[in-house]
Parts: C-alpha cells; sequence; structure tokens
C-alpha cells in the first residue's frame, strides 16, 4: 500500500505502526494529544489499512536480520548434511560460511578493486570447537 496522501496521516500511520499509542502517535503527526483528532485517524479505514501494511512491511523485514538468517543458514547446513553426498556436504559447509561471515566470525575483506579477497582466518578457541561450541559462537555473533 502507498504512503496516505495527507503528510500528517503518514506520520501518524507509522507511530501506530511501530506501537506508539494514539496519543503519542498523534501528537508525533503534530496534533494535540488531547484533541480527539487521533481516535477519529485510528478508525479511519485508510489509515488502518496503512498501519497494517506498515507492520507487514516490518515483520517481512525482520525475516532478514542477521539472527534469523543465521537460523535458516544453521538450519539449511542441518539438511544438506543429510544427503549424505559431496554436493549435500558442499551445500552445508557453504551455508555454515555464510552464518559464520553473517554473525562477523569471518570477516569478508574487499579489495580496492571491488573484488572480494579470501578471509583471513579468525581463532576462536586454543582448540578444535565441538558442534555445540560452534552453535554457540554462529548463533551468538561473538
Amino acid at each position: 500500500m502507498p504512503a496516505l496522501d495527507n503528510p500528517q496521516y503518514e506520520k501518524f500511520a507509522k507511530k501506530r505502526a511501530e506501537g506508539a499509542s494514539v496519543a503519542a502517535a498523534a501528537e508525533y503527526a503534530g496534533f494535540s494529544p488531547t484533541s480527539g483528532h487521533g481516535w477519529d485517524l485510528d478508525k479511519d479505514e485508510k489509515v488502518k489499512a496503512r498501519v497494517q501494511a506498515l507492520r507487514d512491511e516490518a515483520a517481512t523485514l525482520r525475516l532478514v536480520e542477521p539472527p534469523a538468517l543465521i537460523k535458516r543458514l544453521l538450519a539449511i547446513a542441518d539438511r544438506a548434511e543429510t544427503l549424505d553426498s559431496a554436493a549435500g556436504m558442499a551445500a552445508a559447509r557453504a551455508a555454515l560460511m555464510d552464518a559464520a561471515r553473517l554473525s562477523g566470525v569471518l570477516e569478508a575483506s574487499v579489495r580496492t578493486d571491488g573484488a572480494v579477497a579470501r578471509s583471513e582466518p579468525v581463532v576462536l578457541a586454543d582448540h578444535p570447537l565441538s558442534e555445540e561450541e560452534w552453535t554457540r559462537v554462529l548463533t551468538s555473533g561473538a
């Protein structure tokens, strides 16, 4: 749904979508919080639809935030490993490497020409990590 034509209504809708109270959203949009105009806007069908559209958009964006992506990549790696094939192991490794980069365990460096260079190894411990330790590292970002 496109933005509302009235900029004040759009500001109100954005604040409501963020979880602000009617009074706080009304004040943010430039209305008196006690005028009742916020309550009228909150009942307006176009404003309600816009608030819902903004909330839906925010929910979709949360699916691509690093913690959610890391969780999905780890699930992909787990499933790929069950294929019990070279292709499955390659897919699992790729997913784990992507998860490591997203969590900051591996930092991809970019050369001045824009090409991505090989990542420098990061020492996490003085011993090989167990599967449980790797999971903790990849999901905590540390």
